[in-house]
């Protein structure tokens, strides 16, 4: 019913096994202080997807330093209301050098005139490897070997900035 509705095609449940996404386009900052703007792959999934869940899937890009990164999902629940975002579940990254680590993640975002910009995100991870994550500058001027941490925090999300943590 409420595809016809909304003269769109709305889903309840839905759950995607092996589900490979790959761009080009890189991960950037976003320098204006304003919050990403959805574009129609984010609308579908967080407006036309009531809940969905994604199991060993895997979200292919470029990272800040130019490198091809891999993000592996095993498992992934969201739950999408009027206007809040829930997800938990747990997310693995790697590169051509390796495996980066795994995080716990689990958020609850509000959406305010089609933002994701307040909210709580939790992370839990273990021995991340951040190198591949430094920019191009970071990479050419500065002798690193390594770049690694591990952290349990949580982030408050107001106006689509840190507010606390």
């Amino acid at each position: 019913w409420q595809s016809l509705l909304h003269m769109r095609w709305q889903f309840r449940d839905l759950t995607f096994w092996q589900l490979q996404v790959h761009t080009n386009t890189p991960i950037q900052t976003n320098d204006g202080g304003e919050s990403l703007k959805t574009d129609r792959i984010s609308d579908l999934f967080l407006r036309q997807f009531d809940h969905f869940t994604l199991r060993d899937s895997h979200l292919s890009f470029l990272t800040l330093s130019g490198q091809r990164a891999e993000l592996a999902v095993p498992q992934l629940t969201w739950l999408n209301g009027r206007n809040r975002h829930r997800a938990e579940g747990q997310l693995s990254l790697s590169s051509l050098t390796g495996q980066h680590g795994v995080m716990q993640v689990r958020m609850d975002l509000r959406d305010e005139d089609g933002l994701l910009n307040k909210g709580r995100v939790w992370l839990q991870a273990d021995d991340i490897d951040v190198k591949p994550w430094l920019g191009r500058w970071m990479q050419d001027n500065i002798a690193l070997k390594s770049a690694r941490f591990s952290l349990e925090g949580w982030m408050t999300i107001e106006k689509g900035d840190v507010a606390s943590g």
